[in-house]
Parts: structure tokens; C-alpha cells; sequence
């Protein structure tokens, strides 16, 4: 597989080595992850290539909470207070954005718990710090109402609690959230680590509670594309691999199926545990 290795995907990939992804080691997808996502990168850069469909994106995920909220809002209502946790927070901040915004709307930030979880320490660090630049004009194309800017959002991060790890063994100790989001990270998982990480969310996922996944999918073509765009970033693409939303969804026992969005390249649904 001269086209993958520890520093990550040559955009020459082939077909068949397209087919491998799902089952390669896990190792592997670690080692090219902490690769790609060792330095930092503000997930708010209106420069950033996939900008315009990032906004898109986060906008469908929204929908599918809001859906989900409006299920649960009576008995979310009557609790004194609302646990979330972000899983892959760092690079993935910008679905905190979008989604704490939406529990705003719904009455309920003022008393939400925000946990922060992701693999590396230093980016959970920065993304709590506020030390990303996030200017009134992003916040602008994010179409998201004025009552929450660039700077409460911050305010809400300094209070979070930060929990370094991986996502396909959470501590046992993390239980009994109400919310619980995967922002675009399961792709970067083979096929039987996706399935333990959506086990590990059904886990500390309090009776009744919300799941909330976004991720990417690709076919070959779509794929290579994809990686050929990215290669003015100049940096190693990290291991990736995909699957149907159905599969994604049949990794959780008896769920409540809230939403389920299909994209061109992503999709996104939310469950009720």
C-alpha cells in the first residue's frame, strides 16, 4: 500500500486500497490523526476551503437537535441542570458554536454543563483559553443570531470541563450526560472502532438522553477528488474510512431515530437513548 503509511493518504490512493481503509489497524488511524491534528487550526477561518460547506453542515446538524430538544424539552426543562459533552471537541468547536446556540434558543444554556473531550491536550487547552480567532464576520456567515457572538460563546468554553482521551474508551467515570455529540470525527476510525465509539456514547448517555452524529462519506471517486483538493494544505490527509448512515445508526441498541439527513458527502441524525 505504497500510497498510505504512518504520516497518512497520498492523493494518488487507489481503488483498492480505498476498499482496505475500513480494516486497517487502529493504530494506524491514531498515528495519522495526532499527525494531522497536532498543530492548530481555527475551525472559524473564513479562508479555510470547506468554509461555506462547514456552515452547511453544522446548519443540518442543528436541525436534527433541535428536533430532538423539542421531544425532550418538558422533562429538560424541569432539571436544574443539562450535561453535554463534545466528543472530538477541539477541531470540532465550531459544532459547539452552532449547538449551544440552539440550547440558548431553547432556554437551557444558562444551566449547561459544557464538557470538552478530544485526543490531544493542547488544542482542548487553546479551544477552552478562547486562543482561536473567531471575528464578527465569520460569526455573520454562520447566520446564527447576534445574542450569541464570538464573545459568549468564549465565556461559555472558559467554564468547561476538559478530558483528554480517546473516544473508543471513554473513563468509566464519565456518565449520565444528557447530550451527546460526535462533531465529524467517526470517520477517522475503522470500521470495528466506530462501533465501539457509538457504544461508548450509548454508555454515558442518561436514560432518555440525546445522541447527536455528524459524519463524512465518500466513494472512491468522491474520495480521490476530495484528497486532490486538499493537497494545497500541504499537510498528510489522515487515515479515513466511511460508511451508510443505516450502518452508522445500526451500531446503537433500540434507539429512537429523532432525524436522519443525507448529504452528498456527510449526514447526520440524532437519537433519543
Amino acid at each position: 500500500m505504497s500510497n498510505i503509511s504512518s504520516q497518512g493518504i497520498s492523493y494518488k490512493l487507489t481503488e483498492t486500497e480505498f476498499k482496505l481503509l475500513p480494516y486497517l489497524d487502529s493504530r494506524l488511524f491514531l498515528e495519522t490523526a495526532m499527525a494531522r491534528f497536532n498543530g492548530w487550526v481555527s475551525p472559524f477561518d473564513r479562508n479555510y476551503l470547506d468554509w461555506p460547506r462547514r456552515i452547511e453542515i453544522q446548519e443540518k446538524m442543528c436541525q436534527s437537535l433541535r428536533l430532538a430538544l423539542s421531544q425532550n424539552l418538558s422533562s429538560l426543562k424541569k432539571k436544574n441542570s443539562l450535561k453535554v459533552i463534545y466528543l472530538g471537541a477541539a477541531l470540532g468547536s465550531i459544532t459547539s458554536y452552532f449547538t449551544l446556540n440552539v440550547l440558548k434558543n431553547f432556554d437551557l444554556l444558562e444551566k449547561t454543563e459544557v464538557y470538552l473531550y478530544d485526543l490531544l491536550v493542547e488544542p482542548l487547552m487553546l479551544t477552552k483559553q478562547g486562543f482561536f480567532e473567531f471575528t464578527e464576520e465569520a460569526a455573520q456567515d454562520c447566520k446564527i443570531s447576534n445574542t450569541f457572538s464570538p464573545l459568549e460563546y468564549k465565556n461559555t468554553l472558559k467554564n468547561a470541563t476538559l478530558i483528554s482521551g480517546n473516544i473508543i474508551n471513554l473513563p468509566e467515570d464519565l456518565k449520565d450526560f444528557d447530550i451527546v455529540i460526535a462533531p465529524y470525527i467517526h470517520h477517522h476510525l475503522n470500521i470495528y472502532d466506530k462501533r465501539k465509539a457509538c457504544q461508548e456514547m450509548q454508555r454515558i448517555t442518561a436514560p432518555g438522553g440525546i445522541i447527536l452524529i455528524g459524519d463524512l462519506t465518500f466513494n472512491y471517486q468522491g474520495f480521490k477528488d476530495w484528497l486532490l483538493y486538499h493537497k494545497v494544505e500541504d499537510l498528510p490527509y489522515a487515515l479515513e474510512c466511511f460508511i451508510p448512515i443505516e450502518d452508522h445508526i445500526g451500531f446503537f441498541k433500540k434507539p429512537k431515530i429523532i432525524d436522519q439527513f443525507k448529504g452528498d458527502i456527510f449526514y447526520n441524525f440524532s437519537l433519543i437513548i
